[in-house]
């Protein structure tokens, strides 16, 4: 499988999404479940791009030393960064459940893709710099 065309489909997908909900922005009462399709979305493009990378074969590297490590190492500067913005996306989520106005489910979505959006691109750029 080319996990390039799914990570690129995938942020197309997402884009798509926000694209629609913004411009639909003001006539959306319920953003409860365009949050939980954002996240789930949000989610399927981390594992497309852990498997386009190789970072399975790192975390079995730093068990393993005869296996070769994908792109990123284990306990490095990218995959600690991944893993908090990660951390942070299921705080907005988590929050999100116990938010009744609609208005801050509406920033919360918006955080929410900011978050995706960020660390996209820093996955991206430091693939690029590799």
């Amino acid at each position: 499988m080319n996990w390039n065309l799914v990570v690129l489909g995938l942020i197309g997908t997402i884009l798509l999404i926000v694209g629609w909900n913004y411009r639909k922005r003001d006539q959306i009462q319920n953003w409860g479940w365009r949050i939980g399709l954002l996240l789930m979305v949000g989610l399927a493009l981390c594992f497309a791009a852990v498997f386009r990378d190789g970072y399975i074969h790192s975390v079995m590297a730093s068990t393993d030393p005869q296996i070769a490590p994908g792109l990123f190492p284990v306990s490095g500067l990218v995959s600690n960064t991944a893993m908090a913005m990660g951390f942070g996306l299921l705080a907005l989520g988590g929050f999100s459940l116990f938010q009744r106005d609609a208005r801050k489910k509406k920033w919360i979505f918006g955080l929410i893709f900011m978050l995706i959006a960020v660390k996209t691109i820093f996955i991206e750029i430091s693939r690029g710099m590799l």
